[in-house]
């Protein structure tokens, strides 16, 4: 379209025809109005039929009120409302749209979208503004390294990355793995393994936070232990020991060999060996001394319980054979420190020596030492005292080759060492 070249206005309503046959009119009071050319609106109802420009079906056009239309010869490509502070692009009534996000629609028949092209080393971006400061928030696309960033407060420093590997970075700028929170999570159910420190309660855990020990043994939930009874140097229940029971309620399977006292409740299958003190109710086999089998208040043997029971954790009903005490060891090739946890256990050491340390032992936390070498090591006793059994000598002790000891706690940082093979 060629064009026009208009005359210097003087009224408003002075008319000009240009050479495309048009007829412009001067809208306004000169020089500040404009020149319009007059077509037919019809299906522009909100045309006030005042064209800027026209040609092959295009047109922009005046509203009725003030602003701008596009138009492509069908339909209304672009519509700046100046009014109501609105733009449509593909939708001519932008201001139809809910109040918070009708400032710019764009509308179309299939998949739309807006652009914004940066430079290789630039970073596109997208601000959220008040009228208190600029860049409250913001959305940031940094082209050279491929991240997105997302900042909030005003801050420099992005709330959220997502680098170029696709990990997510919260409360860091330099995410590890997939999701790396720098922070603390509050999270109603999590469906997968957590590596690191969990603040709060599980349902289930494999390792206890802070080791427990139960009868001197220290217990962490990692794996099963097992307790000691009785009070020889096995620590197992024999001829020797006497245990006293409230009531034993059920089958007992199995030998007991030494004293019970208490009450029996339940069937008893074999011997029982031994005096009972006591009332014995039920039916025995055989009894040594009985007017008749069911009042018998000596039997031979019993073979099961008649509801098994645990001992240190471990059932039992005496059909079987378990393991109720051990000594467990831990193994050194080097100078070691002892531990609470060590209570209970055996040292095997190679080389170094053993040192008792101040303020970790209680009364009654025992420790034996096997010298698992050809040479001596040293005992040494560091802010405690370490007395040896039997004479008035205190301080370091020496363990021959292949000597064997025990260090009991008999007060606070006072300790009682003996064995084959100290001095």
């Amino acid at each position: 379209m060629a064009a026009i070249d208009f005359p210097t206005a003087t009224s408003n309503g002075q008319t000009f025809a240009a050479d495309t046959g048009v007829i412009y009119t001067y809208i306004g009071s000169p020089p500040n109005g404009f020149w319009s050319g007059t077509f037919s609106t019809t299906g522009l109802s909100v045309l006030d039929g005042r064209y800027i420009a026209k040609n092959d079906g295009n047109s922009i056009q005046t509203l009725s009120t003030q602003g701008l239309k596009f138009n492509n010869g069908t339909t209304d490509s672009i519509v700046l409302d100046s009014v109501n502070g609105k733009v449509g692009i593909g939708e001519s009534d932008p201001n139809s749209y809910n109040i918070y996000v009708d400032n710019l629609v764009i509308k179309g028949p299939a998949h739309e979208g807006i652009t914004i092209k940066s430079g290789n080393l630039n970073s596109g971006n997208i601000w959220f503004s008040d009228v208190a400061a600029e860049g409250r928030g913001r959305i940031q696309y940094h082209h050279m390294t491929d991240h997105f960033d997302f900042n909030t407060a005003g801050s420099s420093t992005a709330a959220l990355r997502i680098d170029s590997a696709g990990k997510i970075g919260i409360g860091t700028v330099t995410p590890q793995t997939k999701l790396d929170v720098n922070g603390t999570i509050t999270a109603s159910g999590i469906s997968s393994n957590l590596t690191g420190n969990v603040t709060g309660n599980a349902d289930t855990a494999t390792k206890l936070a802070t080791a427990r020990t139960i009868n001197g043994v220290s217990f962490d939930g990692t794996a099963n232990i097992t307790l000691s009874v009785g009070t020889n140097a096995n620590q197992g229940l024999d001829t020797s020991d006497s245990v006293a029971f409230a009531g034993i309620s059920g089958p007992l399977t199995g030998n007991v060999t030494g004293n019970v006292t208490g009450n029996l409740t339940g069937n008893v299958t074999g011997n029982v060996t031994g005096d009972v003190t006591g009332d014995v109710t039920g039916n025995a086999d055989t009894a040594t001394s009985a007017t008749s089998a069911t009042s018998a208040t000596t039997a031979t043997t019993a073979t099961r319980l008649g509801t098994p029971r645990t001992i240190n954790g471990t059932s039992f009903d005496g059909t079987a054979d378990i393991v109720v005490g051990s000594i467990p060891q831990n193994a050194q090739t080097s100078g070691y420190t002892l531990v609470l946890a060590d209570a209970g256990k055996h040292i095997s050491i190679t080389t170094g020596g053993i040192t008792i340390p101040s303020g970790v032992f209680s009364v009654g936390d025992a420790v034996s030492i096997y010298n698992n070498s050809t040479a001596n090591q040293t005992i040494t006793a560091t802010a405690v005292t370490l007395r040896l059994a039997g004479t008035a000598l205190t301080g370091n002790r020496t363990l021959t080759q292949r000597g064997l000891c025990t260090i009991l706690c008999v007060a606070t940082n006072e300790f009682v060492i003996s064995g084959v093979g100290v001095s």
